[in-house]
């Protein structure tokens, strides 16, 4: 991929974002939050050509953060790069030796007021992930509970739950934001978003069918 061809998404007065590949099924997308101290804040960041220079164009980078325990990404040698810190939530504190960086554990960035909240602490499916809130409080990336790419979704759906979590979503924790514009792991970003995801969660389990056939005819196209 070209410099003139990194895909930027969801960029708007909450910050920016890019797709590792428009073309690949999985949809990965890393986003950076616009931080109250005026920088950028990389989250779940794969690295790309062209990057540096998207990110100089945008501002200033303040930190790197990885909010889910299968989101390490390329998040240790882009903050090596930048000779900065990866910053993970509380619920990853297990996962800091495997990050090839300089790594602390906080409950929030408190310069840039991004703030987290735990989606997920499972043990059965391994799953640690947590939401990363943005300093309007109304942007919110999820890195992978919802998504948008088309494997998340049944016809129909601009948001769904993942495949693995449709029979039991967090609905509580996810339900617990204000989420007016939401980020994703995987696909674009949407706003407006609080109806679709309260629908996403409402109808998680009775639409596991559709979107099993829907992610099945996805993969054999």
């Amino acid at each position: 991929m070209s410099e003139q061809s990194l895909a930027t998404v969801d960029v708007g007065e909450a910050g920016i974002g890019w797709l590792a590949d428009p073309t690949e099924l999985m949809q990965r997308t890393s986003h950076a939050f616009y931080g109250a101290d005026d920088r950028l804040w990389l989250i779940d960041p794969i690295d790309v050509p062209g990057l540096d220079g998207f990110l100089d164009s945008h501002g200033e980078v303040g930190g790197v953060i990885v909010a889910f325990d299968r989101h390490r990404r390329d998040a240790a040698q882009i903050a090596r790069r930048f000779d900065l810190p990866v910053t993970v939530p509380p619920v990853l504190d297990g996962f800091v030796g495997s990050i090839d960086a300089e790594t602390r554990v906080r409950p929030a960035c408190e310069t840039a007021e991004l703030q987290f909240r735990t989606l997920l602490d499972s043990r059965l499916p391994p799953w640690r992930e947590a939401a990363v809130i943005g300093p309007d409080r109304t942007t919110v990336y999820v890195p992978e509970v919802l998504g948008r790419a088309g494997y998340y979704t049944a016809p129909g759906e601009r948001v769904g739950v993942h495949p693995m979590l449709r029979v039991a979503p967090p609905r509580a924790a996810v339900q617990s934001l204000s989420i007016q514009t939401l980020w994703c792991g995987h696909g674009r970003g949407l706003t407006d978003a609080q109806t679709e995801v309260t629908r996403a969660l409402r109808d998680a389990r009775t639409r596991l069918p559709a979107a099993y056939l829907s992610a099945l005819g996805g993969l054999l196209r």
